[in-house]
């Protein structure tokens, strides 16, 4: 396209030739209605046609599902947007009462009792949140990945293996070179395994790295410094998390009820007392990974990474 490319690179405007172009492929395809807007249906073909013989992807070797063919990485080195709810509400929007603040200063005294029962990494998180600094937690992806086995079952190395086998595919249309990439957007997924489902639960992670690219024997060889990060804001508010700890012997004001039931409603009490306070959990991990353009990318052949 002459005027679009006049300056050697396309000049981001949907312009008359644009317009003309996107006709000409629609009027190409018997399935398409020729009107030159890009919608659904057009993109849908112009994305089926960047993956065909026609396309730069012709020499990757797919193995994956079509629903890994997307292009969900592009070149930078920013990270995508987070999101993050509205959580229990305004910390220290209440006057704290008697009867929360003593919850809150009996959980802090037995809730390192309680690892065995709902572990380690869940009673770190709520002493961390009763504390009510706000300050991130820092996490290790490795220990939730980890926590379950290698396959599909667990949801966090699937999540993994995902975002690898994306940045791969993206990396492999690149030229000899150094090559800063990212994921497009943030994805979501459980941890699901061991105290990590109380620690966490849901989180968003995506994907970034360098890629090395250089040519050997005729051949493109590729080395990915990728890595995979996840955010999370420990907060309680959908209703699904539940804990309950017996106070006896702690000196519970009401002897005929001392089990006090951390969950939402008693969580979000807490936060607009200004007796707990809701943080930032993030993490992060790196892993080398090599391959040549010969080779079939495959997300089962992903390696599972070291434990450290």
């Amino acid at each position: 396209m002459p005027i679009t490319m006049a300056s050697g690179v396309p000049d981001g405007r949907f312009g008359r030739e644009t317009h003309q172009a996107i006709f000409d492929f629609q009027a190409s395809r018997s399935q398409l209605q020729a009107d030159g807007i890009a919608g659904r249906n057009t993109i849908r073909e112009l994305d089926l046609l960047a993956l065909s013989k026609e396309s730069d992807f012709a020499n990757i070797k797919f193995k994956q599902p079509p629903q890994y063919r997307r292009n969900e990485y592009t070149i930078g080195s920013t990270n995508p947007q987070t999101r993050s709810d509205g959580g229990a509400g305004r910390f220290g929007s209440k006057l704290p009462t008697y009867e929360f603040s003593f919850y809150r200063h009996a959980l802090l005294q037995v809730l390192p009792y309680y690892q065995g029962q709902f572990g380690w990494e869940a009673a770190d998180f709520i002493i961390h949140f009763l504390n009510a600094t706000g300050t991130d937690k820092i996490v290790s992806p490795r220990a939730m990945l980890h926590a379950g086995p290698a396959d599909s079952s667990n949801p966090v190395f699937t999540a993994y293996q995902t975002e690898v086998c994306q940045a791969q595919m993206f990396a492999s249309t690149l030229p000899v070179g150094t090559h800063q990439i990212r994921s497009t957007r943030v994805s979501i997924a459980t941890a699901n395994y061991g105290s990590w489902y109380y620690a966490v639960n849901g989180f968003q992670y995506w994907g970034m790295a360098t890629v090395f690219v250089t040519m050997e024997n005729g051949v493109k060889t590729y080395q990915m410094h990728f890595t995979f990060n996840i955010y999370d804001r420990y907060n309680w508010d959908l209703g699904e998390k539940s804990i309950t700890i017996d106070l006896t012997d702690y000196g519970a004001p009401d002897t005929n009820n001392n089990l006090i039931t951390v969950d939402d409603q008693t969580v979000g009490e807490f936060v607009r007392q200004g007796l707990a306070r809701e943080f930032d959990t993030r993490g992060a991990f790196v892993e080398i990974i090599s391959w040549r353009e010969v080779d079939a990318i495959d997300v089962d052949s992903v390696p599972v990474p070291s434990r450290y």
